[in-house]
């Protein structure tokens, strides 16, 4: 065996180790925690909670404006129900990487498997919820501009 061979199969084994070791970890704290799913996740799931109370606060102000003509409005409540829909998928996707029923090691260790399986999708799942918000507030501050500006010229002074 030549020495780069070996050197390649140290950084396998290597790499296998700091896999398991991560896995390891991610069990313990998916078995530790209260509601069987790990820390990370159940901090997004908090704020993905707070996240679509609000959101669908501004579904409902945005729909009785809306009802009365408010084109603006149409198209922030457009935004807010994709926001909706966005969040509801991470929900669910946060859903499927928890615990079922009792607590076990093995139920742990294969939740903290499919998290790490799946970790790149909650990801896009987090960046496409952050695209929405930030297209939520882009509308949001045309809808003020779109206010301020009346306002403005009401309140302009002519010194000539």
């Amino acid at each position: 065996m030549s020495p780069f061979d070996a050197l390649g199969a140290a950084a396998a084994i290597l790499q296998f180790i700091d896999f398991g070791l991560r896995l390891g970890n991610k069990a313990i704290d998916v078995y530790s925690s209260k509601n069987g799913t790990s820390k990370d996740l159940e901090e997004l799931g908090k704020t993905n909670e707070e996240f679509q109370a609000r959101n669908d606060a501004l579904i409902s102000r945005c729909q009785s404006v809306v009802a009365s003509g408010g084109q603006a409005e149409e198209a922030l409540l457009r935004i807010a129900q994709e926001c909706k829909q966005a969040a509801q998928d991470l929900a669910e996707l946060i859903d499927k990487l928890r615990i079922k029923g009792e607590k076990t090691a093995w139920k742990s260790f294969v939740v903290a498997v499919k998290s790490e399986r799946k970790r790149e999708e909650v990801k896009l799942k987090q960046q496409e919820l952050q695209r929405w918000r930030a297209e939520c507030h882009e509308q949001l501050l045309k809808m003020l501009r779109s206010v301020c500006r009346p306002m403005d010229e009401t309140q302009r002074i002519d010194y000539d």
